[in-house]
């Protein structure tokens, strides 16, 4: 795991428990001292982050059951979202994300 942050061709890199810095300029340290010690590690534990939840729907014919290829679509979410887009060739929407399983709507707009 590695973590970069750049800006302006300077950068501080943090990987394998080791700290780079580099930069096209100067390096300004602006503080009363600087100490040199040993090396010293620090343990986060890492939080528990919520599940969040994922659904794709199929669009089909209500009376003859066709999957309906290629068909827009907009879903509607509780929190008043809106996302439209095309079914693909197995008649299924894009994957709608939310932070919990809730009601939506979904109108069939046609070709």
């Amino acid at each position: 795991t590695e973590l970069v942050v750049n800006c302006g061709g300077a950068f501080m890199k943090l990987s394998g428990g080791n700290m780079e810095l580099g930069a096209p300029g100067n390096i300004l340290l602006k503080c009363a001292n600087v100490q040199k010690m040993g090396s010293a590690d620090y343990d986060v534990p890492k939080p528990v982050l919520p599940q969040g939840y994922s659904e794709r729907f199929v669009a089909q014919d209500k009376v003859s059951g066709d999957i309906l290829a290629n068909t827009r679509y907009r879903i509607t979410t509780a929190d008043g979202s809106v996302y439209e887009g095309r079914t693909d060739s197995e008649g299924k929407t894009a994957e709608i994300f939310g932070a919990a399983k809730s009601k939506i709507s979904i109108e069939l707009l046609g070709g």
